[in-house]
């Protein structure tokens, strides 16, 4: 008997891929939009289709998607969405990034306006335990040294504190591995900055590694207040360069 296994090495990479779940998030993902393309009119196979062409309909499709009722979906459904469409191209063959390649900026600009109208429309957050108090939130805050960023201190424990907040689902797993070049700040068309999150985590139920494209995402605009998070992190970040 033969010591080594006889699996076909063409496909065995994609078998071993992805769970159920993450199956059928590519399925719902990429039959939205087929039936986008389809209600346009248009002949293109995003699997043959090139990159230019790609980028052009996902922008058309940013701004337009809709649900069956003709609303917005909510921010994870929409996350969801665009990672599922970014790994089909990938698990077929497209090595190419629709959320990090330059050429899909405009698209991605706007899937940023797209996120910012179902915040508007109050489709933009979700429901969570709440992790942490209102009072102990401002008892933290208006401390004079926890998160005082005039000292080194105080600076990272707020840059912690809030990368947490806005960006670690699982609370302080993989807080540990996270680098600068993991994050982004950015502008949107608005002219308001904020920090994305460039990779997604590590969790128990993602089987894959810390680089990959960021998919639930998280976006923390700033504020212009003194407690701003996003000028506490460009501070840090710059300190540490």
């Amino acid at each position: 008997m033969s010591r080594f296994g006889q699996d076909d090495p063409t496909t065995f990479r994609k078998e071993n891929f992805k769970s159920k779940k993450t199956g059928q998030q590519t399925h719902f993902a990429v039959k939205v939009l087929s039936d986008f393309i389809v209600e346009r009119g248009m002949e293109i196979d995003i699997l043959e289709a090139t990159k230019d062409e790609i980028a052009n309909l996902l922008q058309d499709f940013y701004a337009n998607i809709r649900n069956k009722s003709q609303e917005y979906y909510k921010k994870n459904t929409l996350l969801a969405i665009r990672q599922s469409i970014n790994r089909y191209l990938k698990e077929n063959d497209r090595f190419f990034d629709i959320i990090t390649d330059p050429e899909f900026t405009r698209a991605n600009d706007n899937f940023t306006s797209l996120l910012r109208k179902t915040r508007e429309e109050g489709k933009g957050t979700v429901t969570h335990h709440e992790a942490i108090s209102l009072e102990d939130l401002r008892m933290l805050y208006e401390h004079p040294l926890v998160f005082n960023t005039s000292t080194p201190q105080g600076l990272l424990n707020k840059t912690i504190f809030e990368t947490i907040l806005y960006f670690c689902r699982r609370g302080q797993e993989n807080l540990s591995q996270l680098k600068v070049d993991e994050f982004k700040v950015d502008s949107d068309q608005k002219g308001q900055m904020y920090v994305r999150k460039l990779t997604t985590e590590l969790t128990k139920n993602h089987q894959g590694t810390t680089n990959e494209p960021e998919g639930s995402g998280g976006m923390m605009y700033a504020t212009g207040t003194d407690r701003c998070p996003v000028k506490s992190f460009v501070k840090i970040s710059k300190e540490t360069q």
